[in-house]
């Protein structure tokens, strides 16, 4: 008898999760979707390269929400999000948005910080609420990356003053901030690693002055620094043994402790001379070269952290731009990606960049 009440009260909570699930009063299965820019065309996709569409055109910077089932993005019109399941569109601010940075969801995805110039003082760190409840706020200047800590209490970010660097983390509740660590050069690029036991972030040389400088196309020294969680003393990342390389760009794996980035920083020529795709552990015990040929760039970690997608400009020529290539960590294997459209012209960005994969 009670084998039988048991049964039938597994059946029960069965069928009534069914007929839930059926009435979309639960969320769906978790569905991987990618962001790609073409040029400054902002479009979705399914991991696979399906279901491919245009969501806004003259975008400066989007995210994926962590559930991937929102899109934030910033336009000439505000910073606006674009629900997957209803596929409609929402205005988080309504106010110019150009020079908008750095957009980035809260992990309960019920925020949204950015960093946005403000007139005849700089750059800020801005958060809203999502839904919006309110106007922004402005929670301090801000120089280079926001990464949220796991539980979304801390906005780990950089800033400058008088041509120094700080590493700073802000308390959102409160609005306080902590400098971590002051460097006589400075800082950009910041983020958590994905248990917030680490944080990566880049020190360069020197950046220019205003945007009204003549670009100095000679890259600044740029180094990969690693700093405990609980400490207040970074290391400068043991790199000897693929030459000290310049780093452009850098992201932590969504699942472990491991990084990847791309060497071959350029500020004019794009796409630059060379660029490689390397993946380390902080500690350096694992350390190789994913990337088969020279010139590969903007790498991306997918979600469970076992392949990265990046940019291969090795046959980059006038009448051909990027190829996107995915690297699988375990075997070391690289092969183009299935889901890209074909490259446009080689002397414009007509080609998928993929900005947030979740």
């Amino acid at each position: 008898m009670k084998n039988i009440t048991g049964t039938l009260f597994v059946l029960f909570f069965t069928v009534a999760a069914f007929f839930f699930e059926m009435s979309g009063q639960v969320r769906t299965a978790h569905v991987e979707h990618m962001l790609v820019m073409r040029d400054t065309t902002l479009y979705v996709m399914e991991a696979s390269g399906a279901n491919r569409r245009k969501i806004a055109e003259e975008v400066s910077t989007a995210a994926l929400s962590p559930e991937s089932d929102l899109v934030v993005y910033a336009d000439p019109k505000g910073i606006k999000v674009f629900d997957l399941r209803t596929v409609k569109t929402s205005t988080l601010v309504n106010a110019p948005a150009q020079d908008v940075r750095d957009i980035t969801w809260s992990p309960k995805q019920d925020a949204v910080a950015y960093s946005k110039t403000i007139s005849e003082k700089g750059e800020f760190l801005h958060l809203i609420t999502y839904p919006p409840s309110g106007p922004p706020r402005v929670l301090g200047p801000i120089y280079g990356g926001i990464s949220f800590s796991k539980d979304g209490h801390f906005i780990l970010h950089a800033s400058t003053a008088g041509g120094r660097g700080a590493l700073e983390k802000t308390d959102v509740e409160s609005g306080k901030t902590e400098t971590l660590f002051s460097s006589k050069t400075l800082i950009e690029r910041v983020s958590y690693s994905s248990d917030d036991s680490q944080i990566a972030f880049l020190l360069i040389d020197k950046a220019p002055d205003s945007e009204d400088d003549e670009p100095d196309c000679a890259p600044p020294s740029v180094s990969l620094w690693i700093l405990p969680a609980h400490s207040k003393t970074p290391a400068k990342a043991s790199l000897g043994r693929f030459g000290d390389p310049d780093i452009n760009e850098f992201s932590w794996s969504p699942k472990d402790n491991l990084l990847v980035f791309d060497s071959g920083r350029q500020q004019c020529d794009f796409p630059g001379s060379k660029g490689d795709i390397y993946i380390v552990s902080p500690d350096m015990k694992t350390a190789f070269k994913l990337s088969k040929h020279a010139l590969s760039i903007r790498p991306i970690f997918s979600p469970d952290g076992q392949t990265v997608l990046f940019a291969d400009f090795s046959v980059y020529d006038y009448s051909h731009g990027a190829d996107l290539m995915i690297g699988d960590l375990r075997t070391r294997t690289v092969k183009p990606f299935l889901g890209q459209s074909p490259s446009g012209r080689g002397d414009s960005n007509d080609y998928d960049q993929i900005v947030d994969w979740k």
